[in-house]
């Protein structure tokens, strides 16, 4: 519509998009249009009489409700009502790229507004405690703050669509990622970013636990479990099926030595398999909670397992997998177990229970495993734990939502590093680190966050994204100090005659 002299407004054209939030970019050349279709739609209003649409922008799981411009024009906000916000590169309209996807309201996302720098993202939501007497959410409402470097987020490297992620979601060089639901093949490393190259056929609806094998040639779903040839990543195909597909999603995870594989069969047991054997079987059954967790004591012949009442953990001596033996028990003592890892060397065990207690078990002798140490930092049940290849940090990750890291240098002494976001409670669905040890991943309800594990690689990144410290505001701040700024390139020897190569 356009304002006549007279005031009045001319409808200058009709365009078929269905929209509950629309947006100009501050320059006028694009308009968004949020729709209950789930998608937001970008049309090119260079001719405000022929508008034409640019490129469909998918990437909610709701209806999207608002949308927001920075001020360049060059990053694009969308809410939905599932409280999802997910940020978008408009830079070429045409080639739109996914940014960051950003969890944390519960309810529905009825307002965003950019600072005028660009890196602040305010987004307001009816999901506070009710303050009206009648207990409706009218008087609801929390504003979250979120620190932003264009279409990423300044804390993570990037952000997928996906949730679900198994205990070894990564293939053996930390190049593919795996997860989701459906299931999907996602290229994280080379290129201009990440990008799904195959998507897999999931049964269940809520999405099956997908593990690589340490070979990074094979691809194990469950259940009933089956492994698929991932040798062409762009094209897995099934080579052996356990049976006939039947609802449920458990973990599947691989021995070290990629030849064993532990899973949920279809009774409700705990089961070893061959994945050598063809037909595809199991070769042995063990008491213990379907649910699991389960986790390999490294490359060692050990198996720890949930027992079936959750309180106390199985040790398993595997060196005959078709005849496992009951080598120890480890009662931690607190709440039910809920999440276990082991050290890459596998004499250290990490077991995180519904209290949110961390507790450290050396089980380098099985039968006379003890406790090192302990820490309480979370306020629900941990979710997920997960080793670094270096064997000296754990991420932990618990219902309430929070992602810590703890240096486990000393296991007697668990001491927290870091801590890398809020998902929200009860979005916990998965976390790993890659076997090159250059990235973890954590996945938060259908959102996957892939985060720089590197120290140089975190510095690098925060150079770039930053403004270089003038000499002057060294100056200012550190007067007795000669001037040497953090993201300085490093100074060259001289090669000038006379002087010392």
């Amino acid at each position: 519509m356009r304002m006549t002299a007279a005031g009045r407004l001319n409808v200058l054209k009709t365009v078929d998009s269905p929209s509950s939030a629309l947006a100009f970019s501050p320059d006028g050349q694009l308009l968004v249009a949020g729709g209950e279709d789930y998608t937001a739609r970008l049309w090119d209003m260079a001719d405000p009489q022929d508008p034409k649409q640019r490129s469909v922008l998918n990437g909610q799981s709701q209806a999207i409700d608002s949308v927001a411009f920075t001020g360049k024009g060059t990053t694009l906000a969308t809410g939905d009502r599932d409280g999802i916000i997910q940020l978008w590169d408009v830079s070429d309209p045409v080639r739109p790229k996914q940014g960051s996807r950003l969890a944390g309201h519960t309810s529905g996302i009825n307002s965003l507004a950019f600072a005028p720098d660009g890196r602040t993202l305010a987004s307001a939501s009816a999901d506070g405690a009710s303050r009206s007497p009648t207990g409706t959410d009218e008087l609801n409402g929390t504003v979250r703050l979120w620190n932003l470097s264009g279409a990423v987020r300044s804390s993570a490297r990037t952000s997928l669509p996906l949730g679900h992620l198994s205990p070894q979601p990564f293939d053996s060089e930390g190049e593919l990622l795996v997860g989701g639901s459906p299931t999907t093949v996602w290229k994280v490393k080379g290129g201009a970013g990440p990008r799904s190259i195959a998507t897999l056929p999931t049964f269940n609806q809520g999405g099956q636990y997908v593990s690589f094998n340490p070979d990074g040639r094979t691809l194990a779903t469950g259940i009933p479990l089956q492994l698929w040839d991932a040798t062409d990543p762009s094209q897995p195909r099934v080579t052996k099926n356990a049976g006939p597909m039947t609802d449920g999603s458990q973990p599947v995870v691989f021995h070290a030595d990629g030849a064993l594989v532990v899973a949920a069969g279809v009774d409700g047991k705990i089961q070893l398999w061959d994945v050598k054997r063809s037909p595809l079987s199991s070769i042995a059954q063990m008491p213990g909670s379907e649910r699991g967790p389960w986790a390999f004591a490294g490359d060692r012949d050990v198996l720890a397992a949930a027992r079936d009442d959750e309180e106390a953990i199985q040790l398993w001596d595997t060196t005959k997998p078709s005849k496992p033996s009951k080598a120890g028990t480890v009662k931690p003592g607190t709440g039910r177990v809920t999440a276990l890892t082991a050290s890459p060397d596998g004499r250290t065990l990490l077991v995180g229970d519904s209290y949110g207690t961390l507790t450290t078990w050396d089980i380098d002798d099985p039968k006379r495993a003890r406790r090192l140490g302990g820490a309480e930092r979370h306020t629900g049940s941990i979710a997920h734990l997960a080793y670094h290849p270096d064997g000296e940090i754990v991420a932990s990750m618990g219902t309430e939502g929070s992602v810590r890291l703890w240096d486990l240098s000393d296991p007697s002494n668990p001491r927290e590093t870091a801590a890398l976001l809020d998902a929200g409670p009860y979005r916990a669905s998965g976390a790993a680190f890659s076997p090159d040890g250059e990235m973890i991943a954590v996945a938060a309800g259908e959102t996957t966050q892939l985060w720089d594990v590197r120290i140089d690689g975190i510095l690098q990144r925060l150079c770039a994204e930053s403004a270089p410290v003038t000499e002057d505001q060294w100056t200012q701040y550190l007067p007795n100090r000669g001037y040497d700024p953090p993201c300085a390139e490093p100074v060259q020897p001289s090669t000038e005659a006379g002087s010392t190569p």
